[in-house]
């Protein structure tokens, strides 16, 4: 099974195997810039790049589905809101830099992704 996105000439634009995703996608937003896509699910918010990369997954204990999320202007942060009425910010986009073929991303503190 696969979770696609489809624009609106039915071109396929964005696609992720269902095991990034263990459970229904009750919300999704793009970045402001077009380079990540945050999915919520019951209690569960993920980040993917746009081509459909998990770049991290939060697990949200008791806190219900995603129902809402926006990113902020600079394509760095967002906010959600969880089925308990909880609002959250998450920073979870990492500095990111490109040389001719290549990116390389700040996943944590020690780890950088090419």
């Amino acid at each position: 099974k696969t979770f696609a996105i489809f624009d609106e000439t039915l071109q396929q634009i964005f696609r992720v195997s269902d095991k990034c995703l263990k459970f229904q996608v009750t919300s999704l937003e793009w970045s402001k810039n077009g380079e990540y896509l945050a999915v919520g699910s019951f209690e569960i918010v993920s980040v993917f790049d746009k081509f459909g990369l998990l770049i991290r997954s939060e697990s949200l204990v008791r806190k219900g589905s995603v129902f809402a999320i926006d990113w902020a202007n600079d394509s760095k942060q967002f906010a959600f809101g969880c089925g308990n009425g909880q609002i959250f910010i998450a920073d979870s986009v990492g500095k990111k830099i490109a040389k001719g073929k290549f990116e390389a991303y700040l996943e944590s503190r020690n780890k950088i992704v090419l």
